[in-house]
């Protein structure tokens, strides 16, 4: 395995100056491409490198990979088509070579790309402390295995940026290997990650031995697992009263955890991690931690109270999720919480604020002068400490305030609205970039989004009102890169004019629109796709508006919506 080769995906000649519509995408670099060379490299494993966006078509790309050993890409959900299509010719050329990938969608639909026969080793989850063996030694590892991530972020190798493609034509060929400007801020850019958070890391977890009830009756979680089961309809608690939903994704969330038992007064029990939040008598959550024993909980059946919680040992864990109520039936019947989008934020490990500091102004000095910053980060705004700490230090230690774009939720700025307008004014925080989503109440639900139209509202508010103070002063307007769905399963008519209600009220955003999708890997979209109303096609991980993604959804409406026809109906429509 002596000729290795990194392919970079994405569109056609995306790098050779055709962006062609909706083509974000196509001006950024791919971060875990060049850590993982990084660390190749320093081990002795050299790699050479090719690009799917320097090529107009596949014979280019063919002429590059023909003669190699092993081909490692970094497969996101957007391009597993591309990946399929790549493995299958690099096959052709090179009938021994051996074909390597991971990245984001070997993690969130790990059996979409076991199908691929073209991929021999699939690595699911982050894979920093696995590449090296696994390149020395492809043999030893299976199919489809679990990577083996760093300690610490703080332990990844400073990422050497001339291991990324280089583009072919203006603009990105004259700011790599910083990045071009996309029209967040000047260039040249400067991409960064200052935390990781895996999609399916949970923070609370349930042992697998146990016993979850169904509409069809009940038995231990690990016979559904070996089954292959992910979907199963369980009763849930609704606010004073039952209601049967599907619940999605069962999966394993951890390995050999700590637990402890929860013993209930019919002699029943479960196992559960220490902050696993189980559902009262009164309606409240409580981790399982702080229960004590003669304490009232809500079951299915009977009255039920906890007789002792003590040390439960080790186990495996899963977890499943079960929108919009996000709870479960357990042992005698008693709820507890699932996992859900916001839960696994408190988890987040995250790079120290010196550290990012200090990765700017060497890129500054090395590669610039920089124009702007991009934090890749999935949430941004998240963990107040660490905020504080960048609100003081930044505007100080930074070689210059470059202007940022960076990611934030709705409920985490009604939340912390001070930390919020400190980052706006004095750090120069300049794009915001927001999943607003909707302006509808019943389609935020539907998407399990735990934000709500008032955080949306308080949001859009806050940040015009800070806006319009800015530019009186003579500076720039903080902006929203504002992410809207439409076409969401289920949303009314009078739904989506409270989206373009709230949109509207948003001054001089960004706006990025795209038509609901449903994704393998995402709660929503295993459901539909289970009940055949994708009309996406397998290998279409693409969102944007343009093209049906589901059947039942009246789509020349949303593209007579975006073009104006509904004026007056927007108008007397009442948000929020």
């Amino acid at each position: 395995m002596d000729r290795r080769i990194w392919l970079d995906l994405g569109m056609p000649n995306a790098l050779m100056g055709n962006h062609g519509p909706n083509a974000i995408d196509a001006y950024w670099q791919d971060h875990g491409l060049s850590l993982l060379r990084t660390i190749l490299h320093a081990e002795g494993l050299e790699t050479d490198l090719a690009s799917t966006r320097l090529h107009p078509d596949w014979r280019g790309v063919g002429r590059q990979v023909i003669g190699y050993d092993m081909l490692l890409m970094n497969v996101r959900s957007y391009h597993f088509g591309i990946a399929k299509t790549a493995a299958k010719q690099f096959k052709q050329l090179n009938p021994e070579g051996v074909v390597v990938v991971g990245g984001m969608h070997a993690t969130v639909s790990p059996g979409e790309m076991e199908a691929v026969g073209d991929f021999d080793h699939i690595c699911k989850g982050p894979g920093e402390n696995s590449i090296v063996d696994l390149v020395r030694d492809p043999s030893a590892f299976p199919k489809l295995f679990d990577g083996a991530p760093s300690k610490s972020m703080e332990d990844w190798p400073r990422m050497d940026r001339t291991l990324w493609p280089k583009p072919g034509a203006p603009p990105q060929d004259s700011t790599w290997p910083l990045e071009a400007s996309c029209g967040w801020g000047p260039p040249p850019v400067a991409t960064i990650i200052s935390s990781r958070v895996c999609p399916w890391r949970c923070s609370f977890s349930l042992a697998t031995d146990t016993i979850i009830h169904t509409i069809d009756g009940s038995r231990e979680v690990s016979e559904y697992l070996k089954m292959g089961v992910s979907s199963l309809q369980l009763p849930t608690w609704a606010d004073g009263h039952i209601e049967s939903m599907v619940g999605n994704d069962l999966r394993i969330t951890g390995k050999d955890k700590p637990v402890l038992l929860v013993l209930l007064t019919d002699g029943t029990s479960f196992r559960a991690t220490p902050d696993h939040p189980v559902l009262l008598l009164s309606g409240d959550y409580v981790d399982a931690v702080d229960l004590k024993g003669g304490e009232a909980l809500m079951s299915l059946h009977q009255p039920l109270s906890v007789a002792d919680v003590r040390d439960g040992g080790r186990s495996d864990v899963f977890d499943i999720a079960v929108p919009p109520h996000n709870n479960f039936a357990v042992a005698g019947g008693v709820f507890v919480h699932n996992c859900n989008e916001a839960s696994y934020i408190d988890n987040m490990e995250r790079r120290s604020v010196d550290s990012v500091i200090e990765e700017l102004n060497w890129l500054d000095e090395k590669h610039g002068p920089l124009g702007s910053v991009v934090f890749h980060d999935s949430m941004f705004f998240q963990k107040p400490s660490w905020l504080e700490e960048w609100a003081e230090k930044y505007p100080r230690k930074a070689n210059a305030p470059w202007p940022y774009w960076a990611a934030a939720r709705a409920d985490t700025v009604h939340k912390w609205p001070e930390l919020f307008e400190t980052l706006v004014r004095d750090t120069n925080w300049r794009t915001i970039s927001i999943g607003f989503e909707s302006g509808s109440e019943r389609s935020l639900e539907i998407l399990n989004k735990e934000c709500t139209p008032d955080d949306n509202a308080f949001t859009i508010e806050l940040l015009n009102k800070i806006g319009d103070d800015l530019t009186q002063q003579g500076m720039i307007r903080p902006r929203f890169w504002a992410n809207i769905m439409w076409g969401i399963p289920g949303e009314t008519q009078e739904g989506a004019f409270q989206t373009m209600k709230m949109f509207l009220s948003m001054k001089e955003p960004i706006p990025t629109f795209a038509y609901y999708a449903p994704f393998a890997g995402s709660i929503l979209g295993n459901q539909l796709i289970a009940e055949g109303k994708s009309l996406m096609p397998k290998d279409d991980h693409t969102r944007y508006a343009g093209q049906p993604k589901i059947s039942g959804v009246d789509y020349q409406f949303y593209a007579d919506l975006l073009a104006g026809k509904y004026q007056k109906e927007v108008e007397e429509t009442v948000w929020p």
